[in-house]
């Protein structure tokens, strides 16, 4: 496989044809600057370090795993709606209530 990616690198002269993103990066320096970094300040503040111990990690169901029902179950759409209907009822219900 190495071999195949090699000859294909030097038949097709890539290493001539490509260009580096970082050349034109560098040359354009200026406009990729943060304005209000400080070195003052990052010397004071150093760079957070989270901690990894597993009891810290907390599992963000809404991201990972959405699609696979055996995690978690799952409500409807229509079950989630219905709630949201009856709880704004109940609130409108208790508003009319306190204005009288």
């Amino acid at each position: 496989m190495l071999c195949l990616l090699l000859i294909v690198t030097l038949c097709f002269r890539l290493g001539e044809r490509t260009h580096s993103l970082w050349d034109f990066l560098m040359s354009e320096k200026q406009n990729y600057l943060n304005p209000f970094y400080k070195p003052s300040y990052s010397e004071a503040h150093p760079v957070l370090e989270p901690s990894t111990l597993p009891y810290h990690f907390k599992f963000w169901r809404n991201m990972y795993h959405q699609f696979d029902r055996s995690m978690h179950p799952r409500q409807s759409i229509l079950k989630t709606i219905l709630t949201l209907k009856e709880n704004s009822r109940k609130a409108e219900s208790e508003l009319q209530a306190l204005e009288t």
